[in-house]
């Protein structure tokens, strides 16, 4: 049976803008309380919106609420800083850009006309000057502030291109009130200093879009799998030839200068290592699902740097002529048939055979391993106030190495799903007797980080 909702029911009403700006400020702040510290400069407010799923317009209100309460600070042509509100920034301020260069911006100071800007808008709103009422003079003006009528002038000039005030088509008619004075004075002149420091987005920007969107909720110091890396390499590439310079692609992704010129441009000697190391496969000189030799000792063979030999390797994997099974190494594999199951037996260099897990294509070990614990604490394989397998076992059951499940569980520790008991034996990880009330209000997505 079909029943009519009540009318005035909670649910059918919809929500109002104040309370659709309060909910983008509210996850703008814990955007930036989870991925910014103190002197990290954001990005372009288009990522931020990408990622937050809102309208620049809604974030740069939801930017304008964070500015009244000192969390963020605008520097017209340079960019927009999350800062400490408990500190009063200086006449500089030490900023760190998201390639990790660090600059020294200075701030721009309190001047004489942000005193007469203040005091006009404020006679504007109270019905001091009417709407179509003529200012006053500029050198009035000037004799009653005790200031030049050149800094009269630049006072006035932003209340001009806000609407405020009409100049006259003569010099002698000076400025009047505009007949909507009141509404445009009355809104938030802090969206418009943001809009001019925001840097906007780079030429190439929809090549690294993705990129961006993902790193913009995460640390910089992450690191990549080996599926990230060649996506990074086509897309840098075709975001450097759009226009976009290096250190603008480096901030956007959140890497250093030296990620981003690895990855662009061609490299002749890994195009050699590349070529050397397909020829070897062809002719059957590395068999398949045989492991190939250390880096160092295929550094040595072909004649080359390790860097050379990673970036050659990389885009074998990328091709699928080879695959990376932590614990072994790198394994030739056959690009023309995909592995059917789950498990692979693999040959190790020292030719003892190894039964390995196919990691899942496209994804990322660290987000496999969160995957998996977040689902079993969920189904209660892992019941609350239970212990997890240890670090040891977990990374021998995904084929990973510890430093990706301690990655992987971090996020689960610092929301609370995961307690780490010192006085429990060898420091056992235990799920919290509240775990799945956690999860669910914290919300699995944002614990699995995935984009």
């Amino acid at each position: 049976m079909i029943t009519a909702s009540h009318p005035h029911s909670p649910r059918t009403a919809a929500p109002t803008s104040s309370h659709r700006l309060a909910q983008t400020a509210r996850a703008l702040r814990q955007l930036l309380g989870r991925s910014y510290q103190f002197g990290d400069v954001l990005p372009p407010v288009a990522v931020l919106a990408d990622r937050l799923d809102v309208s620049q317009d809604q974030l740069f209100e939801a930017l304008a609420r964070l500015a009244w309460g000192r969390q963020v600070i605008a520097v017209p042509g340079k960019g927009i800083v999350r800062t400490d509100p408990s500190t009063t920034p200086g006449a500089r301020l030490l900023v760190r850009r998201g390639s990790g260069l660090t600059q020294n911006w200075a701030l721009p100071s309190p001047a004489p006309e942000k005193h007469v800007q203040a005091t006009l808008i404020r006679r504007i709103t109270s019905g001091a000057y009417p709407p179509g009422e003529r200012l006053p003079s500029r050198r009035d003006l000037a004799r009653e502030f005790g200031i030049s009528s050149h800094r009269v002038a630049k006072a006035v000039a932003p209340l001009i291109d806000r609407g405020i005030l009409v100049l006259g088509t003569q010099p002698w008619q000076g400025c009047t009130v505009h007949p909507d004075a009141v509404a445009l004075a009355r809104r938030d002149p802090v969206i418009d200093i943001l809009r001019r420091a925001d840097p906007g987005l780079p030429p190439g920007y929809l090549h690294v879009r993705d990129l961006a969107v993902r790193a913009a909720g995460t640390r910089s110091t992450a690191r990549l799998t080996p599926s990230e890396r060649t996506l990074y390499r086509s897309s840098i590439t075709a975001a450097h030839d759009a226009g976009a310079s290096r250190q603008e692609i480096a901030d956007l992704l959140r890497r250093s200068l030296w990620v981003v010129a690895r990855y662009l441009g061609t490299n002749p000697q890994a195009d050699r290592v590349e070529a050397l190391i397909d020829d070897k496969i062809q002719s059957g000189a590395y068999p398949i699902r045989h492991a190939l030799p250390p880096r160092r000792q295929l550094a040595r063979d072909l004649d080359a740097t390790t860097s050379a030999v990673d970036l050659a390797v990389d885009r074998l994997c990328a091709a699928g002529a080879l695959q990376r099974f932590p614990g072994c190494g790198t394994v030739v594999m056959d690009p023309d048939q995909t592995p059917t199951a789950s498990l692979l037996i693999v040959r190790a260099p020292s030719g003892r055979e190894q039964l390995r897990t196919v990691p899942p294509a496209g994804r990322s070990s660290t987000i496999t391993v969160r995957e998996a614990v977040v689902r079993r604490i969920l189904t209660g394989v892992y019941p609350e106030g239970g212990p997890i397998p240890s670090q040891a076992q977990l990374s021998a059951e995904f084929t990973c190495s510890d430093s990706v499940v301690r990655r992987a569980l971090d996020p689960l520790r610092s929301a609370g799903v995961l307690l780490r008991l010192p006085a429990a034996p060898h420091r056992r990880t235990t799920v919290h007797p509240a775990a799945r009330h956690i999860l669910s209000a914290h919300g699995v997505r944002s614990l699995l980080g995935g984009p």
